[in-house]
């Protein structure tokens, strides 16, 4: 190996620490082993080094014995190292020895650094000098020449008591630790192995905290507990406070099921609690009014939003904390929406509108409202007191049989049974029974039966006023029977001793020229200013096709000069009634 000539010595503070464990490699061998331990910069060495050692007589001071060895790159390892010494013959003669010890870096050729203090040696290298007694025949020494304690621990060679001579419990423990190696290990204390050991023997047990045990394999723990603390946060624990899965978790029993507030769930998923529920996020955000819930309560299964926050119209709206339940079903199987809060319900009666009530049967509870509602509300199906009603901004129909159309008044290739225009128009193909009188397209108008005082008719004198108008259809050959009823007040202004005229006419006014069907006059001969009068009048209609036929009543009052005149309608009724002519001839 090339050594430079970098001299570290100064960098080097070096600690020797001998344990004199020497033994003698063959038979009449001088050399002994020597093992140490070199400590450089404070910290064990590992590495290469070169060491010199010196025999002196004595502590300090004193002259050397012998020549110096020399022991080039000698292997350290976690600063321990061991280096063969050998002297030669006669050095150890049964005197005093002290070996003095310097070192260097391996790849150094510079001095090397002394250790101050000088290691005594004890009885290994000692014993060299039993070599002598070589020369001594064997059985020549008996008990009796060696007197009592004159053989000494010193006067004996390594390895020159056996086992079969030390009596039981002669050797004890102390005394061993004080002779062996630090390198061995020891039942009493503690021990660092620095390499790989192998326990491989099915009989080895550990026993104590197991702390400082690392790459420990789980797949060999066979009994024990693990505590938790010992668990990484990513396993989940049955009493951990918040546990957070970041993956997707499955749970997948193959018997039993999840309890969440129970040890018996009874299927795949079981929840138990008072007033239990289920919360659906509606974001990945904080809660909000749009979270929606599933829960059992007072015997009913109710779905619904919570209320984070007060939103909706009373009563229907989600109040601030609760949950507002919508949807619910109860054991008998029936199914409603709700207008109460979650937990409050407790019956079928609760529901606000029942969809199935466990029959087959569809409810609205008892309560005043349009509750069926198409296209808005501009079409719809509700109660008034005492009144069923449709609501339509167009027309009613009612068809049997076809196809939906959506153009206005489609029966969808098929015959309509009964149509109603926004006009007020009733059109019945088939028969109607009214008081045993068949008829068809029953026209009814005016209807007044209460005083307005709004509907006053003021026009010069002898001109005709329009009280109504209607227009009835005839379907085929048949005829129209025409009834009207007024009752008309007529004010004078005050004007006396005269003779005034109050007419009411009933006209057919389907052609180009109005048809007079009947005429009723009042004269009124100088009497009080005001006047009330009734009137009626009645015809039928003969119609040969198909056609329209169109009804108006009028009111005419006049006293043959230029004075104006009043008149007020207190009530006002115009019907038409179509009959077929295959039923016979009309009644008078």
């Amino acid at each position: 190996m090339t050594k430079t000539m970098n001299n570290r010595l100064p960098l080097l503070l070096l600690a020797l620490l001998a344990s004199a464990a020497g033994a003698f490699a063959a038979e009449q061998s001088t050399a002994f082993s020597y093992q140490g331990r070199l400590l450089d910069g404070g910290a064990p060495a590992t590495g290469l080094y070169d060491f010199q050692f010196t025999l002196f007589d004595a502590a300090s001071a004193g002259n050397a014995v012998g020549s110096p060895l020399v022991k080039d790159d000698v292997p350290v390892t976690n600063g321990l190292f061991t280096a063969e010494l050998d002297f030669g013959p006669g050095i150890f003669a049964g005197q005093a020895r002290w070996l003095a010890m310097g070192a260097r870096a391996g790849t150094n050729t510079g001095g090397f650094l002394t250790l101050p203090m000088r290691q005594a040696l004890n009885s290994v290298p000692q014993s060299q000098y039993a070599l002598v007694a070589g020369s001594v025949a064997s059985g020549a020494v008996t008990a009796g020449m060696i007197a009592n304690n004159a053989v000494t621990t010193a006067k004996l060679q390594d390895g020159a008591v056996i086992a079969a001579k030390l009596a039981d419990g002669a050797v004890t423990e102390p005394k061993l630790d004080a002779t062996l190696s630090s390198s061995l290990a020891r039942l009493g204390g503690a021990q660092t192995f620095s390499g790989a050991n192998n326990f491989s023997a099915a009989g080895n047990t550990f026993t104590g905290s197991g702390a400082g045990l690392t790459a420990l394999n789980a797949a060999s723990l066979a009994s024990g507990t693990v505590p938790d603390a010992r668990f990484s946060a990513n396993v989940p624990l049955l009493d951990r406070a918040a546990q957070t899965f970041t993956g997707n978790a499955y749970f997948t029993p193959t018997s039993g099921g999840v309890g969440i507030g129970t040890t018996s769930p009874g299927d795949v998923l079981g929840i138990r609690g008072a007033n239990a529920t289920m919360r659906i996020f509606d974001s990945a955000g904080s809660a909000n009014a749009a979270d929606g819930f599933i829960g059992q309560s007072s015997g009913l299964l109710q779905l619904g939003l919570f209320g984070t926050e007060d939103v909706g119209t009373p009563p229907f709206n989600i109040p601030t904390p609760y949950k507002r339940s919508f949807l619910a079903m109860d054991t008998n199987g029936a199914v409603g929406t709700l207008e109460r809060s979650f937990g409050l319900a407790s019956s079928v009666a609760d529901y606000r509108i029942t969809l199935d009530d466990g029959a087959g049967l569809m409810k609205f509870g008892n309560r005043n409202g349009q509750m069926l509602n198409f296209w808005g509300t501009d079409y719809g199906v509700g109660v008034q007191n005492n009144t069923l009603y449709q609501r339509s901004v167009g027309n009613f129909a009612w068809y049997r049989g076809g196809q939906h159309s959506n153009t206005e008044l489609d029966s969808g290739g098929t015959a309509a049974l009964m149509t109603l225009t926004q006009n007020g128009d009733l059109s019945v193909p088939g028969n109607v029974l009214m008081k045993n009188i068949v008829g068809l397209n029953f026209k009814q108008g005016g209807n007044r039966s209460s005083y307005d005082p709004t509907d006053i008719f003021t026009f010069p004198e002898d001109q005709e006023q329009t009280l109504d108008e209607i227009t009835v259809r005839a379907p085929a050959a048949g005829f129209i029977f025409v009834s009207a009823q007024a009752r008309l007040e007529f004010n004078y202004f005050e004007v006396t001793g005269v003779i005034a005229n109050l007419d009411f006419k009933l006209y057919d006014v389907t052609g180009a020229t109005p048809s007079l069907l009947q005429f009723r006059r009042v004269i009124q001969r100088d009497g009080p200013d005001i006047v009330t009068h009734t009137f009626t009048a009645a015809w039928i209609i003969q119609v040969g096709n198909a056609s329209d036929v169109r009804i108006r009543t009028t009111a005419q009052g006049g006293d043959g000069t230029s004075r104006n005149f009043e008149i007020r309608l207190y009530e006002h009724n115009l019907t038409a009634i179509y009959i077929p002519v295959r039923h016979g001839p009309v009644p008078p």
